[in-house]
């Protein structure tokens, strides 16, 4: 029998023993009222007598309802408690079992481990194989490739047959001042834009330093003479 039953036994025992006073109680005023006596002090003292039976009973009644309240709130603590007990046997359970796991797989891990450890002294006791023997061909004379000779003849720099004197701006054209060699006079001097020739030499492009010439397949640049 546990707590919980005792004390619903204690409980239900005092219930009991107030009815059985409460029952005492009306009984002997009962009795009393049968054999009242005719003098009026008997009567006062009789009275008395029953104020305080029923005195007691009501503090008898109101212990043992107290005592039935508190008997209910200790059940429902007892309840509680008994809750939270087994909350933590069922997480005691899982911690158990959760920690048989952790080990199995803390003995598989181990386990892998030595058998790396095995294929690791094995892959380190493996040899290299020797690279395979070359074997010379016999009876088969390579002829030494010939060297190309290239014909073609590097260009020979072209002179520039006249000269550049200075470059000017007429409006949105640019026009550059020419002269052949060895001129000796103003009147050899000459205006020419891009796309105009000049003693064989056609002016293909006129830039900030200098002129591009161009002459049959031949080509060249003058710059400002210094």
């Amino acid at each position: 029998m546990n707590r919980r039953q005792k004390l619903t036994y204690a409980g239900i025992g005092l219930a009991k023993v107030s009815v059985i006073l409460i029952m005492a109680t009306a009984i002997n005023a009962a009795i009393l009222y049968k054999t009242l006596p005719a003098d009026k002090t008997q009567w006062r003292s009789l009275t008395e007598k029953l104020e305080t039976y029923h005195a007691q009973t009501t503090v008898i009644t109101t212990n043992v309802e107290t005592f039935t309240q508190q008997l209910q709130a200790f059940d429902a603590a007892l309840q509680q408690q008994q809750t939270a007990i087994d909350t933590a046997l069922s997480l005691q359970t899982q911690i158990i079992a959760n920690t048989a796991q952790l080990e199995t797989q803390n003995q598989q891990i181990a386990t892998l481990h030595r058998q790396l450890s095995r294929y690791d002294d094995k892959f380190q006791q493996l040899k290299p194989l020797p690279p395979p023997a070359v074997i010379p061909k016999t009876g088969v004379i390579k002829k030494p490739t010939p060297t190309r000779v290239s014909n073609q003849r590097p260009k020979a720099s072209i002179s520039a047959p006249f000269s550049l004197l200075s470059l000017q701006w007429r409006g949105a054209v640019r026009i550059a001042v020419v002269a052949p060699l060895n001129a000796t006079s103003l009147t050899q001097v000459a205006l020419v834009s891009k796309g105009d020739s000049f003693q064989g030499w056609k002016i293909t492009a006129i830039t900030d330093s200098g002129i591009a010439l161009q002459q049959a397949k031949r080509s060249t640049n003058i710059k400002v003479t210094s």
